[in-house]
Formats: C-alpha cells, sequence, structure tokens
C-alpha cells in the first residue's frame, strides 16, 4: 500500500519481473481499509514519519491497529533528525550529463528544521546547466516534510492508540533503544483479546 499511484505502479511492474503475485493499494495511511487482516504490518523506510500532524498520526495508528488480527505486530522504523545549520545551504547530491546537447542536470538539496514543534522542512532543486549557463530551474519545498519522535514519544502513541506490548529496538538491533538514539524500531501488538 502506498500513497502514490506511481510507486504503486512501479512494484507491480517489478513483481511482474520477479514472477510474484501481489496486492496492491493506492491509499493514504489514515485512510486505510483494505480486505483482511494482518500478523504483521510493516512501515519501512520511516514512511510514518511523513505524517507531520499528530492527529494525522493518531488516526493511521488506529487504522493499522484495525487491520491486525488479535496478536498481530506493528512494526515502524523511526528516526530522530539531529538538526545541522550546514543543511540549510544548498547541497549538490547528485548530477548526470543530458544526452543530446550535454548540458548538466544538477540535484540540490537543503533541509531546515523546527526543533520545537520537531519537524523537518525540505527543498529540492533541479538546474540544467550549459557552458556555465543556467537554462532550467526548478524547485520543489516540502514544507513540513516529516516530524519525529523520541523513544518515549513513539511508545506514549502506540499506547495511546491501543497497543500493547510496545518496545524499541536500537538501530535495527536487538538491543533496547532509550530517548536520545537517532534510529530505533518501534513495535507494537494488538492485544489478542478483542
Amino acid at each position: 500500500m502506498d500513497i502514490s499511484p506511481d510507486m504503486v505502479e512501479q512494484c507491480r511492474q517489478n513483481a511482474r519481473q520477479a514472477g510474484l503475485p501481489v496486492s496492491l493499494y493506492v491509499q493514504s495511511m489514515q485512510a486505510l481499509d483494505l480486505p483482511r487482516r494482518y500478523r504483521t504490518i510493516i512501515v519501512p523506510s520511516s514512511s510514518f514519519l511523513h505524517l507531520t500532524g499528530r492527529e494525522d498520526a493518531r488516526v493511521a495508528l488506529k487504522r493499522f491497529r484495525a487491520h491486525l488480527a488479535p496478536g498481530g505486530q506493528l512494526a515502524m522504523s523511526m528516526r530522530v533528525f539531529e538538526p545541522d545549520p550546514t543543511a540549510e545551504q544548498w547541497e549538490l547530491v547528485e548530477h548526470a550529463v543530458r544526452p543530446g546537447d550535454g548540458a548538466e542536470v544538477q540535484h540540490w538539496f537543503r533541509c531546515t528544521y523546527d526543533v520545537p514543534h520537531q519537524l523537518q522542512h525540505t527543498e529540492d532543486r533541479y538546474d540544467v546547466v550549459l557552458d556555465g549557463t543556467v537554462l532550467e530551474s526548478q524547485s520543489f519545498a516540502a514544507s513540513p516534510c516529516m516530524t519525529w519522535y523520541s523513544v518515549t514519544q513513539a511508545i506514549a502513541l502506540l499506547v495511546e492508540t491501543g497497543f500493547g506490548e510496545v518496545k524499541c529496538h536500537a538501530d535495527f538491533t536487538v538491543e533496547p533503544a532509550a530517548d536520545g538514539e537517532t534510529s530505533f524500531i518501534v513495535l507494537g501488538r494488538r492485544p489478542a483479546a478483542v
């Protein structure tokens, strides 16, 4: 399930090429409405952190819980952003030469952090440069782009939305996570007695 039709279509093509049968859906986390219940729901790659509103986060967690079978488990990767003042400057993250005219296509990135509200704002810029002259430039801002939770906040949010046996593991290990971790997995279980 993904909110992007393009990403779902790419997954469908990849699965078809690999000979894998898949059921794919275009939905937001907050509107999750699938025809079955699951033993495990995995929310990878900090995807949950794109829900920058706390109420959207609560609604999504309740939808995940509703889609778990009794005793089923939710697993989400989380990260905590550490504000870096140098990230506010444009950084060239990738570039390539355009076939045909030899112009260089440059991808630039920068971000800022609203620490009191735990929000990251990002901006991407794409420049087409030929012989030192910018021929074309486009910018895309995501403001806010992502949020973050401390370990304590993530645990509290899952408990608040009805999950039990909530725990966090540090940086993709089996070691318990504590506040101060910048990368962790949060696990919560739908109670068996429903």
